[in-house]
């Protein structure tokens, strides 16, 4: 029987218009449409079909075309040559139509949905052929209207509202489909409140929910399942959409992992429109309205527990196929799989712990404390997600929980300690336990090294994951290099197996080599390129500091000062807690000072850096940060000192530690700290003795600036002739230029004198590094700059300073004439000198 609205939609039609879209959410009752219109007397042939949108090729499509025709009793003659996907499509039916003595009218369900080529060459022929039209149905017509437009086609589109049932139809419906029930007004009211008069919602309504139809309580969320077709009958989807309403959200691919891609797309298309919320950045998620949630959790709740313990667990399955490891683990823990939840936490409690999920950290934080207690890795995923990153948890059973295992013991096979060592680390850094933390993460890095026969054979998700969170965490408390010996040890296991790894398209390998590369260029091992990878899987904030770092060290090795003052100013203000990263800190206040901006260190900080947080972490009695210490030295030698401690203060602090108290000083750290501290005193020669003492075995970037430290203490001595050796010695082991940020706080004449002092036989990194520290002298206090010299220029200056004829300067810079000759005009140019005398007098002024 043909509906009401159907009726009225057929009347609508003009039958002098080539071309008919009626248009509007695609019900299964659209294409029953186009049925009744092919059943409808007519002097015309009509041919229904309903393309495969899923197909793209043309001479599929077309065969679909011809084998409706001849069911119609359309004769198709054969094929001849087509070169043009309309020809393909077109040519056919247009020898089918001129060939019949009577009009054809093809009836296209989904018309806007099927490849723009084959819908663009039917409306085409619709106005060429008089004995020729196209009946279509579209979700949105937009598109095909352009087409019409452009080929000149004249069009009939009709919106799907109005379609809509009135209050008469609907009663009328509901005499027939319920007669007997006492079905009033009221009934009437809520049907249409619900549906909107849409004729699919309504008779589907009517059909699913007849006794909440009579009592005028049927809702718009139970018309929901009036979208839903009846492939297999209505009750496989409610049982399907049961099994959904447990989940917060999903995605497209969970949808086609649980229910195929065909059923996948249809129940997402016809969700997003009624019921949720379609997010596509960065991935696309649906989420349920309020509301219907709200409805779900009545409906589910009175089903029995095995039914949704077994749907919490198909979902948490089909979930961790798709890669959405939070719903997987939300899901277990819903049904009580906690042997299987703490499985999963600990393959992936890196991912996890990188965002704050809301819901996750409800979960876990419902659990009984008991459960937590003896699954450490549910209580370490709990103190990542938690709100007070950083201190203990509010809750006193958990906090109980975390002391207990921070004291406990670690013992076992090799993998176990590692396991205990990891989860140890990471919950003493999320309660601000920072000395346990630094110790514990050395101690699985000392243990993976020695036992790395062990490590290799026992790779797993969980191994790698604890891999990538103590790398992470030693970085942050300022042991790059064991950051480095991690990723040297774990990267070829991770290429080697990568089904070993849990991580999605290569991501842990990439953020690891990631955090390999910005602890090398922090060491001075290696150099930042245009090749090196970023940190952009480490998530924020460990992401913005890597990369920050990488930058950093780049731009002042490539001298470019203003890079690096915008790298580090980007990544401090980003950070939520600068506090609880000094090394991106120390960067920051050393390329202000470096840049004559010690003033705007100083306020940076005291706006910044919260003194209650920076004391509890960066002076903790157990574990100071040696980062930390460089950062106040350089704030107390400035102007307006931020709150932090004098020099003599730091003086004391430093060597009153015990060597016990210093797990987050890296090789030459102390050397650093008591050549910046030195004074004119006792105690000089033993602290230079000590730097002379470690200098050959420090990573490069390190040793450089130590031996810069120890030159300029040497040269304030009266020592010239040993600090010169000290800048060669400390330079040994460069391959390329490196920063001397160690110099940022020398004065210019001391500079001036390491530079002059070099013999001509230095080698070309020491001598390109060491110019490089001219700049940071070249501007004086506060924001007044002057004239921007590259490396070379400021080494061509020295030269004529020193009276030397531009063959002397080639000869020392190892260049030709002609270089010397350009860089020379260049600085003419720049200090606006015409004479030798007035670019020396210019540069005198300028502090060159």
């Amino acid at each position: 029987m043909i509906s009401l609205p159907r009726t009225r939609l057929l009347s609508r039609l003009d039958a002098a218009i080539p071309l008919l879209l009626v248009e509007g959410g695609a019900g299964n009752h659209k294409f029953a449409l186009l049925h009744d219109w092919t059943s409808l007397p007519g002097a015309e042939v009509r041919v229904a079909v309903d393309l495969d949108p899923r197909q793209q090729a043309h001479a599929s499509i077309s065969d679909q075309l011809r084998y409706q025709l001849q069911l119609a009793g359309v004769p198709v003659p054969a094929d001849a040559v087509a070169s043009t996907p309309g020809e393909i499509i077109a040519g056919p039916l247009e020898r089918a139509v001129i060939g019949l003595d009577r009009p054809v009218a093809l009836a296209v369900h989904r018309l806007d949905e099927i490849p723009a080529e084959v819908a663009r060459a039917l409306i085409d022929l619709a106005g060429r052929l008089p004995a020729f039209r196209v009946l279509a149905t579209a979700v949105d017509g937009y598109a095909l209207v352009g087409m019409a437009v452009a080929a000149g086609v004249g069009y009939q589109v009709i919106d799907d509202t109005l379609l809509a049932y009135t209050e008469a139809e609907v009663a009328e419906l509901l005499a027939r489909e319920l007669p007997g029930a006492d079905a009033g007004p009221g009934s009437v009211r809520a049907v249409l409140a619900a549906t909107r008069g849409n004729p699919a919602l309504v008779e589907r309504t009517i059909e699913l929910f007849g006794p909440e139809v009579i009592a005028g309580t049927v809702t718009r969320e139970q018309a929901f399942w009036g979208w839903l077709p009846e492939r297999n009958g209505p009750e496989p989807f409610r049982r399907a959409l049961r099994t959904l309403a447990q989940a917060p959200r999903f995605s497209p691919a969970l949808l086609h992992r649980m229910f195929g891609d065909e059923r996948g797309d249809y129940l997402l298309e016809r969700m997003r429109r009624q019921v949720g919320e379609f997010v596509t950045s960065p991935t696309p998620v649906f989420t349920w309205t309020p509301a219907l949630r709200r409805q779900w959790r009545r409906w589910y709740a009175a089903q029995p527990v095995e039914q949704i313990e077994a749907d919490r667990t198909w979902l948490a399955e089909c979930a961790q196929a798709t890669g959405d490891i939070e719903l997987a683990l939300l899901m277990l823990l819903g049904s009580h799989r906690l042997d299987q939840a703490t499985q999963l936490a600990g393959d992936w409690l890196w991912e996890l712990g990188r965002g704050a999920p809301q819901l996750l950290s409800e979960a876990l934080s419902s659990l009984d404390p008991a459960v937590l207690a003896g699954r450490p890795v549910l209580l370490a995923l709990l103190g990542r997600l938690g709100p007070s990153r950083g201190e203990p948890a509010a809750d006193p059973g958990i906090a109980e929980l975390q002391r207990t295992l921070l004291e406990g013991r670690v013992g076992g096979s090799t993998i176990a300690q590692l396991d205990r060592l990891a989860k140890v680390a990471v919950v003493a850094l999320d309660t601000g336990e920072v000395g346990v933390a630094v110790r514990a993460a050395g101690k699985w890095a000392a243990l993976a090294a020695v036992r790395a026969a062990e490590v290799a054979p026992a790779l797993s998700p969980g191994l790698v994951s604890d891999a990538m969170l103590v790398a992470g965490t030693l970085f942050q408390l300022d042991r790059a290099d064991l950051s480095l010996q991690l990723a040297a040890q774990f990267l070829p296991l991770l290429r080697r197996n990568p089904a070993s790894t849990g991580g999605v398209e290569d991501t842990r390998a990439a953020a690891l080599s990631a955090l390999g590369t910005a602890a090398s260029v922090l060491l001075g091992h290696s150099r930042a390129d245009d090749r090196s990878p970023s940190a952009d899987h480490l998530g924020h904030p460990l992401e913005s500091v890597a990369r920050a770092v990488q930058q950093t060290w780049d731009a002042l090795d490539r001298d470019d000062l203003d890079a690096a003052d915008a790298v580090t100013q980007v990544a401090f203000a980003r950070l939520q807690e600068p506090a609880d990263w000094p090394i991106l800190v120390a960067h920051r206040i050393a390329v202000l000072v470096a840049v004559g901006r010690s003033d705007a260190a100083a306020e940076e900080f005291a706006q910044r850096v919260r003194p209650e947080r920076w004391a509890a972490w960066q002076r903790h009695p157990e574990a100071p940060s040696w980062w930390a210490v460089l950062a106040e030295l350089m704030l107390a030698r400035s102007p307006g000192r931020a709150g932090v401690r004098s020099v003599p203060e730091l003086a004391e602090a430093v060597r009153s530690l015990p060597r016990a108290a210093l797990p987050r000083w890296c090789a030459g750290a102390r050397e650093v700290v008591e050549l910046l501290l030195l004074t004119r005193g006792p105690g000089e020669a033993a602290a230079l003795a000590s730097a002379d003492a470690v200098l050959p075995g420090l990573p490069h970037r390190t040793r450089w600036n130590l031996g810069l430290l120890a030159a300029l203490v040497r040269l304030r001595a009266g020592e010239d002739s040993a600090a010169v050796q000290t800048v060669l010695a400390g330079g040994g082991g460069l391959k390329q230029r490196s920063a001397p940020i160690a110099l940022a706080l020398a004065g210019r004449d001391e500079i001036d004198t390491l530079i002059l002092m070099l013999p001509p036989s230095a080698p070309s990194p020491v001598r390109e590094s060491l110019a490089l520290a001219l700049r940071y002298a070249g501007r004086p206090g506060g924001d007044q700059a002057g004239p921007r010299l590259a490396g070379r220029e400021l080494e061509v200056l020295a030269g004529v300073r020193r009276g030397l004829t531009n063959a002397a300067i080639a000869r020392e810079l190892f260049v030709s004439v002609n270089t010397v000759k350009f860089h020379r005009t260049n600085l003419y140019r720049k200090l606006g000198a015409n004479s030798r005398q007035e670019l020396l007098a210019a540069a005198l002024r300028l502090g060159l």
